[in-house]
């Protein structure tokens, strides 16, 4: 507790640091489905002497897509969840030994073959496919789907690609989907193979 007070001025600019990097990300308290996320997040910007325009300067771009790389797979494969405190230790320690750069490779390398693994296989990719529209995960596995999207100056709404209302018997038969394959398409509708994320604005002005 010591060391945490002796360092909490410093310790406060590296969590609101990280915080208005991954509001950059397009993040926010809904889809940032792990508060622990921000730890090694701002443990890293305390190593780098917290540079006041960490979240925008070119000069550490490569850093922050490593982060967004990182951030996006542990929020996918829950990394934090459960008992979260072994893996903070040992993703202090990989960034302790990485030098200056954030080491998502070293990350993915340390977790590799145990339950809190950042790698996908193809049972976890089909997994994805089931996430459905109102789960916390959807913005995650989206931001995967649109990587030119510049998340930090405008704002993103999950939608549907076809619109829930054609979702009924009588809309889908008046759109000539036959009955056999009518149930099918009501499981599927509010899936991530339905799903977009559609810029705010253009989002509001179709409704």
């Amino acid at each position: 507790m010591k060391k945490v007070e002796d360092n909490w001025d410093r310790i406060k600019d590296a969590v609101r640091m990280s915080v208005k990097l991954v509001s950059g990300f397009g993040y926010n308290w809904q889809t940032l489905t792990s508060s622990n996320a921000l730890i090694p997040i701002a443990y890293f910007i305390m190593k780098k002497g917290i540079p006041a325009n960490f979240a925008e300067s070119s000069h550490f771009l490569n850093d922050r897509e490593d982060i967004r790389k990182w951030l996006v797979r542990a929020l996918i494969k829950r990394q934090f969840s459960g008992t979260p405190d072994n893996v903070l230790r040992k993703t202090r320690d990989v960034i302790n030994s990485n030098g200056n750069k954030f080491p998502v490779d070293a990350l993915i390398k340390e977790f590799r073959g145990t339950d809190k693994s950042l790698d996908f296989s193809e049972d976890d990719i089909e997994a994805l496919l089931s996430y459905e529209y109102q789960d916390n995960h959807i913005f995650s596995i989206l931001s995967l789907i649109y990587p030119v999207f510049n998340f930090s100056e405008m704002r993103f709404h999950i939608d549907h690609i076809f619109p829930k209302k054609f979702f009924t018997p009588k809309n889908m038969a008046k759109l000539g989907v036959r009955q056999e394959d009518q149930r099918e398409f009501l499981i599927n509708c509010n899936k991530i193979g339905n799903l977009q994320l559609l810029p705010g604005l253009e989002n509001q002005e179709k409704s």
